[in-house]
């Protein structure tokens, strides 16, 4: 089996890795996410956290304002999902599962678990 590894690296600290597998004629794909080395400095604020939601999902800047429902957002998807977790985990020092994102229905329910201060945006 043949085995490739790509890192993305922010910051010096390992935030997370795609590995690819040659199986027969099938690439497999597995998403791994490392927990980083440093915490960040200071979180984003939440006008800033809802920017870097509007560019993840390819929305016009200051579209999102929290109490957007996730199933009425096109673009939230498995890839959003991940770039979310990234978004949290290098701005914030969040550490999020996919499971504990299943049960956030709202924009609003995303900024909590991403340790986002409340605050208008």
């Amino acid at each position: 089996m043949q085995r490739k590894e790509l890192s993305y690296r922010h910051g010096g600290a390992l935030h997370s890795s795609i590995q690819l597998f040659l199986h027969g004629r099938v690439w497999y794909t597995r998403i791994c996410c490392a927990p980083a080395s440093v915490q960040p400095d200071n979180s984003m604020t939440r006008a800033d956290f809802l920017m870097q939601l509007d560019e993840l999902l390819e929305l016009p800047s200051g579209t999102l304002h929290g109490p957007e429902k996730l199933d009425d957002l096109e673009q939230w998807n498995s890839s959003a999902l991940i770039d979310f977790v990234a978004l949290a985990d290098t701005n914030n020092g969040a550490r999020i599962s996919p499971r504990q994102i299943g049960g956030c229905s709202t924009v609003n329910d995303l900024l909590k678990l991403a340790n986002v201060e409340d605050g208008n945006a």
